[in-house]
């Protein structure tokens, strides 16, 4: 359980690119003296459904989930933007930085991945955690402002709040790399159509 709050400010130094790399770093080399992080809950996450795929050769599903939950305002929506891009970060790194077969499990696995994927392209390199909007990872990031702009608005506590509910499905193949997302939505409040609180705004869209 990790417990995070709002600052209503910028942290410089607290998430981007450079904290990505630290925290997938300090969990592929065994260091778990980091302190606690939304990074950190995202890739063990990761690594449980990577252990799970492994340590059973034969199954197709290994599921995890992220729960955010919390008060209007509180930064879910920014929370749950910061789980995928790292998540996706992670997509492109893969999970073995060596990527050999170092067991016969893995061995097994890779093999069936190239038989499932011989007639694919690869994408970019994974050298990097910068993440191309024509890549798969993001396109999938960039489905997040579009939900927004029909899904958001206005309130007296919160200048982009979420005002209907979502659960979002990340895919993975195998070997770890993302390969789509679903985005189901709930309880979208209609009634700000026609009517809004004072203060308060219609939907961004």
């Amino acid at each position: 359980v990790l417990l995070a709050l709002n600052p209503f400010c910028t942290i410089r130094g607290l998430y981007g690119e450079a904290q990505m790399r630290k925290y997938a770093d300090a969990n592929t080399n065994g260091n778990s003296k980091l302190p606690p992080h939304v990074y950190q809950i995202a890739y063990a996450s990761y690594k449980s459904m990577m252990r799970q795929l492994e340590d059973d050769a034969t199954t197709s599903t290994a599921n995890q989930s992220i729960l955010v939950s919390g008060e209007s305002g509180a930064g879910k929506t920014v929370t749950t933007k910061f789980v995928m891009k790292f998540l996706a970060a992670l997509s492109q790194r893969g999970f073995s930085k060596s990527g050999g077969a170092t067991t016969p499990k893995r061995a097994y696995l890779q093999v069936q991945e190239k038989r499932r994927l011989k007639s694919t392209t690869t994408e970019e390199s994974t050298s990097t955690t910068s993440i191309s909007t024509n890549s798969i990872e993001g396109q999938v990031l960039q489905s997040n402002p579009i939900l927004e702009a029909f899904g958001n608005a206005r309130t007296v506590r919160n200048d982009n709040s979420s005002r209907f509910g979502k659960f979002i499905e990340i895919q993975f193949q195998r070997q770890g790399k993302l390969v789509g997302a679903s985005i189901d939505t709930y309880l979208l409040e209609k009634v700000r159509l026609v009517t809004q609180s004072a203060g308060e705004r219609n939907y961004h869209v």
